[in-house]
């Protein structure tokens, strides 16, 4: 009986994470499409608080919307070609992959700022071409919908 009722629960469940990565797939593609574009006002659209960048080698944590406005601003103007840019994504990390990734890497402390702006549902998006990936997005699936909370060095 125990076995009927887990592969129902995987059966119910599969969908559901199917449908979440190909949201944080699509809320990728569209935030590095307005970075190409450098329209701020579309990349704020997919993006959300609190947002996690990287700061001279450290993490920085964005609480506040105007914040990030600003800093988001701010990056946009010093990108001089964005065609040079990943237009595509590559693959959706969840946390039990991240987490098994930076397993015995010392990176717990990094793993708990993840947490904390992936939230219970969240992926790391690869951009780039499949083994060819030149960067990443942080994406957090709350109340169902997808937004960008951050991005690695």
């Amino acid at each position: 009986m125990r076995l009927l009722a887990t592969v129902v629960l995987l059966a119910v469940a599969s969908p559901a994470v199917a449908a979440d990565e190909d949201k944080a797939k699509e809320v990728a593609t569209a935030f590095i499409k307005a970075v190409k574009a450098k329209d701020l006002d579309a990349v704020m659209k997919t993006a959300d608080v609190p947002f996690l960048k990287d700061d001279k080698g450290k993490p920085k944590l964005i609480e506040k919307t105007e914040d990030l406005k600003a800093d988001l601003k701010a990056m946009l103007e010093k990108i001089l070609d964005a065609d040079k840019l990943p237009g595509e994504v590559s693959e959706a990390l969840d946390l039990p992959a991240i987490r098994k990734l930076l397993e015995g890497k010392n990176a717990a402390a990094d793993f708990k700022t993840f947490e904390k702006v992936l939230g219970d549902k969240g992926y790391v998006v690869m951009l780039g071409k499949p083994g060819d990936e030149r960067g990443a997005v942080f994406v957090r699936i709350k109340d169902g919908k997808a937004k960008v909370v951050g991005f690695p060095k």
